[in-house]
């Protein structure tokens, strides 16, 4: 609550966008683990906790469903991600 939602969650954003973009440009495996691991992990994080801080001071009486739906709402996209990355590169390339 220090620094405000939209802050952190905007961080969050643009660190996963970078960690994102830099991976097109790296060369080598340890750039990668950098690029992808470390700076895209640390901006999911900072989006991850401040969505379900919001989500549970907003949902009362279904907050479990509602921090559920959120939380598992990341896996079932990284799976879509990873699916369409795929196919993106069997079909542009």
């Amino acid at each position: 609550d220090g620094f405000g939602y939209a802050k952190v969650i905007g961080s969050g954003g643009i660190l996963i966008l970078a960690g994102l973009f830099s991976t097109g440009f790296c060369t080598e495996v340890w750039q990668m683990f950098i690029a992808f691991s470390m700076v895209t992990g640390l901006g999911i994080s900072l989006t991850m906790l401040p969505i379900v801080c919001l989500l549970s001071h907003y949902f009362n009486h279904y907050q479990a469903v509602a921090l559920g739906l959120s939380v598992s709402g990341w896996g079932i996209g990284t799976l879509i991600f990873g699916a369409f990355n795929e196919w993106l590169l069997y079909n542009i390339t």
